[in-house]
């Protein structure tokens, strides 16, 4: 009620609900985008005849080179819509949603691409032969080249889609967020009005002075 008679509204609720879900979808997003990364997506298991067995794990981020950065813009997003106003909240919310739908592909095709008949796709065999050294393409090797994959990559395609969704509450209801900026302005502006509020007679007499004298012309005033 004292806000309403000081002409101040106070924050809509639905928008702080909204600020908050998309940070908790920015954060979750984020953190599964990091689990998943770190995860072995495929093991390849190479036994060529007269050679010792080699096995090749490969983890999320070696598949996909800029998977970590994109957890990270993930979480620096969440730093910009905390700071930002509404336009800056609107492109973040764009931004995020470019990240995710790009974590979603790359994980989908690697993760599906591991399944494929021959049990390689192009991205796996280049960086399994590199490690083992042997140029697994070659039907002789190919052959004695076992490969499985798991299923690691559907937790960075749900951090992914977390993370579009977040970024989508953002464009849509950045609007209504409350700013940090804001709430100081409006806290300076109210202590400014108190110091330019006129003094009562009790603070001028703590203060030592007559309150019946005018300090500008140094005259006692009428009672």
């Amino acid at each position: 009620m004292s806000e309403l008679a000081s002409g101040q509204s106070p924050p809509p609720v639905g928008g702080r609900r909204g600020f908050l879900l998309a940070i908790v979808l920015l954060a979750a997003g984020a953190g599964l985008m990091f689990l998943g990364y770190g995860r072995v997506w495929s093991s390849s298991v190479i036994a060529e005849p007269g050679l010792p067995t080699l096995r090749v794990d490969l983890a999320g981020g070696d598949l996909i080179a800029e998977g970590v950065i994109s957890a990270v813009v993930a979480l620096a997003g969440i730093a910009a819509l905390v700071a930002m106003r509404r336009v800056g909240r609107m492109f973040t919310g764009i931004v995020m949603m470019v990240v995710g739908v790009t974590t979603i592909v790359h994980a989908a095709v690697i993760g599906i691409g591991a399944r494929t008949s021959s049990g390689l796709d192009a991205v796996v065999s280049g960086l399994v032969s590199e490690r083992a050294g042997i140029d697994i393409n070659a039907s002789e090797a190919s052959s004695a080249t076992t490969t499985t994959a798991s299923a690691w990559w559907i937790l960075v395609l749900v951090g992914g889609l977390m993370i579009v969704v977040g970024g989508a509450v953002a464009l849509a209801r950045s609007s209504s967020w409350p700013t940090m900026g804001g709430r100081y302005e409006s806290g300076g502006a109210s202590r400014s009005r108190r110091r330019s509020a006129p003094e009562s007679d009790w603070d001028l007499l703590d203060r030592g002075l007559d309150p019946t004298i005018d300090p500008t012309t140094g005259q006692q005033t009428a009672s």
